[in-house]
């Protein structure tokens, strides 16, 4: 992802240089304007750019889809025995289901993008846990990003 920002209806430095970078290149550059007002957008780029991958890092061979998944069920799992019981906003393609090996419902494990607002800054913060035992710190331009995404009126 390359932030950029249009100033008097050009694209400045951010996209300047990525387009110099890739001179002679084939692909497809997909703009996206995306309203980075919103807290929720600040919250899940700061645990899908900065905390998965320093996570996954130390301690999933680099992988931010398995320290996604394993933090998800460290923290998300809900524990549900029967179809009736799942709340309505997790009946989606996008709920992990876990079952027994018996083949019966043990629990649900929600996308982060089904958690309300307070639900996903509980989860941001949990995760955070793991990244201070495994003794990560962030770097100045980091705690900014996470300033806007915990702290929302630092925006």
């Amino acid at each position: 992802t390359t932030e950029f920002k249009v100033k008097n209806g050009r694209l400045i430095a951010q996209l300047d240089s990525f387009l110099q970078a890739n001179e002679g290149k084939e692909g497809e550059l997909k703009l996206k304007i995306v309203n980075t007002d919103k807290v929720m957008y600040w919250r899940h780029k700061y645990y899908r750019s900065i905390l998965l991958p320093y996570i996954a890092q130390e301690s999933f061979s680099g992988g931010d889809f398995q320290a996604h998944i394993e933090m998800k069920e460290m923290f998300l799992f809900v524990p549900v025995h029967e179809y009736r019981e799942i709340p309505e906003r997790y009946k989606n393609e996008r709920t992990m289901f876990l079952f027994e090996a018996s083949g019966s419902l043990k629990g649900l494990v929600p996308s982060t993008g089904d958690l309300s607002d307070e639900e996903m800054k509980k989860y941001i913060l949990q995760v955070e846990g793991i990244m201070l035992e495994l003794q990560i710190s962030l770097t100045e331009q980091e705690m900014i990003t996470r300033n806007k995404a915990i702290i929302p009126d630092k925006m």
